[in-house]
């Protein structure tokens, strides 16, 4: 690699040749105040893997973005995080060294590259992200199902750094690694930074999920085509509050066209996407009223008129009674040992099994899909979670 020192800055310049890719490959992950190119980033984390996938070098900051950090109830960062945080050009130059001559890749590959160029782009260097790796073209399916289906841990889900963690030894798993692919480059002039960084502190509350991202994160998206794909992952941020304004519709139709999607093919994968959120919320057999109306503002935005389904609401949740039979479901704060303690100490008779005289179905999850669940639905049981239970028994 080859540095140049101009009145104080410091001026990367790319190697060329097929020397590029002996640097190995850039794992990027990227946390957002949103999708669009007026959007900041809030978080990066950069795992440097060789050709075979090992993990030799690993690096994460939060970001100040000068701006709101955005939907903190997707990515968890908040603003009282990135109030210390370096901005962008303070580590420019550190990403740069870790970025240039590797082969860039990431989950969704043409989002964070653009991201990433677009924070060198506004101070005045140049990001080439060549032909990246991307762990979504290649599994077809967003980041936490893919690492199901591979067996590869996920802490933390949208995280920078356990999230490009997950994606590296995604890479590995399902083959990613023998796609075509060309080494990055950055150049240009970048301003002297101080290297610092600031992490986001472990143990950190994760923010509660909205109630689509708690629904649209156990969707397979319906396409395998990597344009599609693309374009579905921003449709999520954009219908995060169930509302598409016109900024909004204006700035998917420029990714559309950008993505080269016709309005036929657009239309098309608005209503496979409705589609695959509705077959999501049935799944545990429960729709509740906010998926209901979930469903009606998602359908209203994207100019659809669905046969949504009927709302089918919990089963009613009642205060147990003495003698009652309870069968307990799931495992949660309280063991299940000491949850039967609790019911034979207030006159109810614990049960292994949901039949149709059960009374009382107690579960860690009220939308469990566990197979008494689905059996205590089918037979009207009434339902308690693991909390309310307990918080009644003691009163």
């Amino acid at each position: 690699m080859l540095w140049h020192f101009v009145d104080g800055s410091v001026n990367l310049l790319a190697m060329t040749g097929n020397t590029t890719t002996d640097r190995g490959i850039a794992v990027v992950d990227v946390e957002t105040t949103g999708l669009y190119n007026t959007d900041r980033i809030v978080e990066i984390a950069v795992v440097c893997t060789d050709h075979w996938g090992r993990i030799v070098d690993e690096y994460e900051t939060l970001i100040d973005p000068d701006r709101d950090v955005g939907p903190s109830e997707i990515h968890g960062v908040t603003a009282s995080m990135v109030s210390a945080a370096p901005r962008f050009e303070e580590v420019a130059e550190t990403i740069a060294d870790l970025v240039d001559g590797r082969v860039f890749a990431a989950h969704n590959a043409s989002f964070d590259a653009r991201f990433v160029r677009n924070e060198f782009n506004r101070i005045g260097v140049d990001f080439d992200p060549g032909q990246p790796l991307c762990t979504l073209n290649a599994t077809g399916a967003r980041l936490n199902i893919a690492c199901e289906d591979f067996g590869i841990e996920l802490r933390e889900h949208h995280r920078a750094l356990h999230d490009a963690r997950a994606t590296a030894l995604l890479l590995s798993a399902c083959g990613a690694l023998t796609s075509p692919s060309s080494a990055s480059a950055v150049t240009g002039t970048i301003p002297p930074g101080r290297s610092r960084t600031l992490c986001r502190p472990n143990g950190a509350k994760p923010a509660s999920a909205s109630e689509l991202m708690r629904v649209v994160s156990r969707v397979r998206y319906p396409s395998e085509r990597p344009a599609i794909l693309t374009y579905l992952d921003a449709l999520d941020w954009a219908l995060n509050d169930h509302v598409i304004d016109a900024v909004e519709s204006a700035a998917l139709q420029r990714v559309a066209t950008e993505l080269g999607i016709s309005s036929l093919e657009r239309d098309r994968a608005h209503e496979r996407y409705l589609d695959a959120v509705i077959e999501a919320v049935e799944r545990d057999s429960i729709v509740t009223a906010d998926e209901h109306q979930m469903m009606t503002a998602i359908a209203r935005c994207l100019g659809i008129q669905p046969d949504l389904p009927a709302f089918i609401g919990l089963p009613m949740a009642v205060e147990p009674r003495a003698g009652w039979t309870v069968c307990f479901t799931g495992s949660g704060a309280v063991s299940r040992d000491e949850l039967h303690r609790v019911a034979e100490r207030s006159g109810l008779v614990p049960a292994s099994s949901v039949t149709k005289r059960l009374d009382l179905l107690v579960a860690a999850d009220p939308h469990s899909a566990s197979g008494k669940a689905k059996k205590a639905r089918a037979y009207g049981i009434p339902m308690l979670s693991m909390d309310d239970f307990v918080r009644m028994v003691n009163g």
